[in-house]
Order: structure tokens, then C-alpha cells, then sequence
């Protein structure tokens, strides 16, 4: 009998050493604290449903294309982003590897601005509760392309027969530009643009075969 009592022992034993072992090797590494900074973003739309696009730097802690989708509280900052051609944010400071990581939900606060926050935007919203619900899409801007005429745009699929492009920044100057496909139809992504920071005119023209797109983003990245 206590033969029997010290093979479960161990046994028991065993089992919670190898659980143990597992969550420890499925814990994700400490968040860097670099990325500990207020976030700016611009806000864009596909019908009701609202998207944050982090504008970006080349330089770290900022060097990383993300775009994530988001929810409000309040259903006039939905009404807000659709009716307007710009809408950018400034969040508290939260750790931005939280969103690189995919694997998480962030909720914190922002100021909402009607325009550029820094030139000339009008602050419409303070401290609106902001709520990062679902990524689309992260890259870091690490060992990139040279800045070239040959552009190449990645493909994400957001809902049933809708995709998101998104172009993939090169060395400055670049650009950075974001469309919403309105069908599942394949056309060519990869082209030569008349320089490295082609107009939004010619990149829609450039895409056109693609269907029925609306045009969501675009920034010139000197």
C-alpha cells in the first residue's frame, strides 16, 4: 500500500512539474518598456466598423506598421470618422508591443482631433474610451525594400469578400497606403508607379482592375 501511495506521489508530481514547465514556455517574454509611449493614429472606416492606423516613423520605438480594429462607447465618434477626411488620436500611454503581439485586447483613452493633431486639428472628443479589439495587420519596419518605383501591396481578408491593402513601406521616401477591396477578386499588387511616392490618383488607377475599392489611408514618409 505505501508503495502504491509513493508511485502516485510521484506521478502526481510529475504531472504538475510538466504542466508547470508548459505554461512557462507558453508565457510571452516581458513587454519592452521603449514601447511604454502615448500612440498617434489616424482613424479610418469600412462602413461602421472603425480601424486605427498607427502613424508610424522610421525610427524605434515607432518603426511598425499596425492597423487594428477598434470599438467606442459613444456611436457619434463612429458617425464622426465616416463623414470626416481626417481623423487622427492621441492616446495615454500604453505599451504598444500589447498590439505587435496579436494575442491581446487594449482598452484605454484618447483625445480625437478633427484634422491632424498637430496641425491644426480640432479636438472634438477628450479622453474617449477606446477599446483595441482585433489586429489586421503588423509589420516592423526592419531591413526594408530601398525606395524605389516598384511597389508591392499585402493582402488581408476582414470580413466575407472583403480585403484590406496595404502597401508595403520601403525606405523613405516612401509611402503608406491603405485600401478596402469590396470583393474577392485577384488582380496584380505588385507594379512600377511613376516614382517612389506616387499621387493617391495614380495608385487607385494603378489598382483599378481589383473592383470596387475605397480609398482609406495614404501618407507621403519623407
Amino acid at each position: 500500500m505505501l508503495k502504491k501511495l509513493l508511485t502516485l506521489s510521484i506521478l502526481l508530481t510529475s504531472v504538475f512539474t510538466y504542466a508547470q514547465d508548459d505554461e512557462e514556455e507558453k508565457a510571452p517574454p516581458p513587454l519592452d518598456p521603449k514601447y511604454m509611449r502615448p500612440q498617434k493614429m489616424a482613424l479610418v472606416n469600412a462602413g461602421s466598423t472603425i480601424y486605427a492606423v498607427n502613424m508610424f516613423t522610421y525610427k524605434e520605438p515607432y518603426n511598425v506598421q499596425i492597423v487594428y480594429g477598434v470599438d467606442f462607447d459613444q456611436n457619434s465618434i463612429i458617425s464622426l470618422v465616416r463623414d470626416a477626411d481626417l481623423v487622427t488620436i492621441q492616446t495615454e500611454a500604453f505599451n504598444l508591443q500589447r498590439l505587435m503581439r496579436q494575442e491581446e485586447e487594449v482598452s484605454t483613452v484618447a483625445d480625437i482631433y478633427l484634422g491632424h493633431f498637430d496641425n491644426g486639428g480640432f479636438k472634438a472628443y477628450e479622453k474617449a474610451a477606446i477599446h483595441f479589439s482585433k489586429p489586421i495587420y503588423v509589420r516592423e519596419l526592419v531591413d526594408l525594400d530601398p525606395s524605389s518605383r516598384s511597389q508591392k501591396y499585402d493582402v488581408v481578408d476582414i470580413k466575407r469578400d472583403e480585403r484590406m491593402l496595404i502597401h508595403q513601406v520601403q525606405t523613405a521616401p516612401s509611402y503608406s497606403h491603405i485600401m478596402i477591396q469590396d470583393s474577392a477578386v485577384n488582380c496584380i499588387r505588385q507594379f512600377t508607379t511613376s516614382s517612389a511616392t506616387p499621387s493617391e490618383h495614380e495608385l487607385f488607377g494603378k489598382l483599378a482592375f481589383c473592383g470596387s475599392l475605397k480609398p482609406m489611408y495614404y501618407e507621403v514618409k519623407e
